[in-house]
């Protein structure tokens, strides 16, 4: 019908304008965080983008649902504003008309957030993951930066290169400030150095053709050395492989685990799908307005609930992970009242 076309277009046009802004904010303010990760030398620069762009499909899991809730708020509110829905129920056209324009959008969106959130996301949370274990893997030098001071992992040791050519460093300086066992505070710098890591997780830096001073001037355990090559302790890395966190594991993986932590996100991801339909049953009848009052009168109250919703489902996903809810009741009561809501907000069929 072409008034369901009408009221179709419309909306998407308005979720799709909504998105686009909320997709904005996420992604600067990842892209932020990333930046200052990368500037305080936990992953390198090469990384950023492809850290950012995996995080894009998990950013997605709260904005598909959002902007359709917004989008049909302003798009109908709109209409009821300007009396054009007013004109429809006087030619005959009730508000189940709006609600299948608006479930037909439901639906689209539906399917594209239970493609993100059942395979696209963990797909790339766990490629996440796998590039920040390769990453740990790698030679050490990735994680330097050169022309300024910067500690070591560990922080016992101050390090500045003049210089980075591929694999290989130049004009090496380090300070080991802070003793380690028997070994005396030094400061060596050299021509050319690398960084190496060792299997058990032990970062060392090989110096070639420098000089090192050991122990404090005053002391009689003071020495200068002149060396050719020198290889000294800098940190220490974890090598324990990290298990993955929830939201990286497959779903199928999900429901064969009976672990609270497993049913919880599974349960989550159930409920970012569920709810689309059920937020848009709601927000049809929330988006009924007298022309006097303004398209943006039930926004308050819409936004409200749409927050309360969420908040809800945030705090049982906690205590199914505790173990405080069985798995079999999971989310579903919260779901099932917002299903009784909307149902009846939409019995009531009245315009505030």
């Amino acid at each position: 019908m072409i008034i369901v076309r009408y009221l179709i277009r419309e909306t998407l046009k308005s979720q799709l304008a909504i998105f686009f802004v909320l997709f904005l904010v996420f992604l600067s303010q990842k892209f932020i965080r990333v930046l200052a990760e990368a500037s305080d030398g936990e992953i390198p620069a090469r990384m950023i983008m492809s850290i950012v762009g995996l995080n894009m499909p998990s950013m997605g899991l709260l904005m598909l649902p959002l902007s359709l809730f917004i989008g049909i708020l302003l798009t109908f509110g709109r209409l009821y504003a300007e009396s054009e829905i007013t004109v429809m129920n006087a030619t005959g056209i009730g508000n189940k008309f709006l609600i299948r324009a608006a479930l037909y959008l439901a639906i689209i969106t539906g399917a594209a957030a239970a493609f993100n959130a059942f395979w696209l996301s963990p797909w790339s949370q766990d490629k996440e993951a796998q590039l920040m274990e390769e990453f740990s893997s790698e030679n050490s030098v990735d994680l330097l930066q050169k022309g300024t001071f910067q500690r070591t992992p560990d922080g016992s040791s101050v390090m500045f290169i003049d210089d980075i050519k591929g694999k290989q460093l130049e004009n090496v300086f380090v300070a080991q400030l802070r003793p380690r066992d028997s070994v005396l505070p030094s400061v060596a710098f050299s021509d050319a150095g690398v960084v190496k890591e060792l299997s058990d997780g032990r970062q060392v830096i090989r110096m070639f053709n420098g000089t090192r001073y050991e122990g404090m001037p005053t002391s009689v355990q003071y020495m200068i050395t002149d060396f050719e090559q020198y290889e000294g302790l800098i940190g220490q890395r974890d090598v324990k492989k990290k298990r993955r966190d929830w939201e990286a594991i497959p779903t199928h993986q999900l429901i064969k685990n009976p672990d609270p932590e497993a049913q919880a996100e599974l349960q989550w991801r159930i409920s970012l799908v569920v709810c689309i339909p059920l937020l848009t049953m709601l927000v049809v009848p929330l988006s009924a307005v007298n022309p006097r009052q303004g398209r943006f009168a039930k926004m308050g109250p819409a936004i409200l609930i749409y927050l309360t919703y969420f908040l809800a489902i945030s705090a049982t996903k906690s205590a199914l992970e505790d173990g405080a809810i069985p798995g079999w009741l999971g989310m579903w009561p919260i779901n099932l009242l917002l299903l009784i809501t909307a149902v009846m907000a939409n019995s009531m069929d009245s315009v505030a």
